[in-house]
């Protein structure tokens, strides 16, 4: 028998996704003040840099304020509500998104986790701008500046960085009010063949979606897209090209990228949007759907919930 409009609500079903997901892990301190102090260097060089965007000696100096910075990570990834950053730290973390997109991505990587603590999201967000008018040293700033960067690790840490605005209500608020740019500027990244076209990259492009996509089943979510508007639009294009290029080992960027399909044809209340499900009927993702159907286990079961919405 058909399901009913209420099936996708059942008990056990994957679909609609609720939680939003992050990337929580802090990295290794040692790793990105090599590269940092690595980077430095060759910038030093660079004339169109300001000089007071570098690492000075006495901040890159043993337990000064970069290793300070960087013990932090852990602690701020964690969400801990011991740790108060100091001001001369966030300036820090703010002058390194400043640096160029090929050597942003330990700058990026920085906010990534300081953005996970509740006083330094809201201390981002106060400076965030706007991605229409992107501002040096804020997210605005980076964020355009690695989606046209074309390189791999820039590319996955500017996308984990937008995952992880989703946490806190302030730079979730930003995050969704500059959706259509956001999502416009990383466009295209995820193509087969594209220059991010790498796991690392498909797996944050899953994530960011699929964290758009709870935000627009949740009812009144400013930007959230709750209805089939332009929004939704946005969001099926970006899953369809995503579908389409992820290879059937990745397993966590399909399953990610079928709950954000699924989650946004499913209204709060498990109500199916005939509009949206037609929608993506046209652009052909039943039909990209069948060649995961033998990759088996979460994969396979949220492929069958997402098939039962588009009958």
């Amino acid at each position: 028998a058909a399901a009913s409009s209420s099936a996708a609500a059942a008990a056990g079903s994957q679909i609609p996704a609720r939680a939003y997901l992050l990337f929580d892990s802090a990295p290794p301190a040692a790793a990105l003040r090599k590269k940092l102090l690595e980077f430095n260097t060759v910038l030093n060089d660079v004339d169109d840099l300001a000089p007071d965007a570098l690492i000075t000696e006495e901040e890159a100096a043993e337990g000064g304020l970069l290793d300070q910075l960087l013990a932090s990570l852990p602690a701020a990834a964690a969400g801990s509500p011991s740790l108060q950053e100091s001001e001369e730290a966030m300036t820090l973390a703010g002058r390194l998104l400043r640096w160029p997109a090929g050597q942003l991505f330990p700058g990026l990587d920085i906010a990534r986790c300081l953005v996970l603590h509740p006083a330094a999201a809201d201390a981002f967000a106060a400076a965030a701008g706007n991605m229409s008018v992107p501002v040096l040293g804020t997210l605005s700033g980076a964020l355009a500046a690695v989606a046209v960067s074309e390189l791999g690790p820039a590319l996955q840490t500017g996308l984990r960085l937008a995952v992880n605005c989703f946490k806190h209500e302030q730079l979730r608020a930003w995050v969704l009010e500059n959706r259509e740019l956001i999502l416009d500027g990383f466009a295209g990244c995820c193509a087969a063949g594209g220059p991010g076209s790498n796991k690392g990259v498909r797996l944050s492009m899953a994530t960011l979606l699929l964290n758009y996509a709870v935000a627009a089943a949740a009812a009144g979510t400013p930007g959230g897209a709750s209805s089939s508007g332009e929004g939704s639009v946005q969001l099926l294009s970006g899953l369809e090209e995503l579908i389409g290029s992820c290879p059937l080992d990745e397993t966590d960027s399909i399953h990610r990228s079928l709950l954000a399909l699924g989650t946004l044809m499913v209204g709060p209340g498990g109500e199916v949007n005939r509009e949206l499900v037609g929608l993506a009927k046209d652009l052909g993702l039943g039909g990209q759907l069948q060649r995961f159907s033998g990759v088996g286990g979460k994969v396979a079961a949220a492929v069958q919930e997402v098939m039962q919405l588009l009958r």
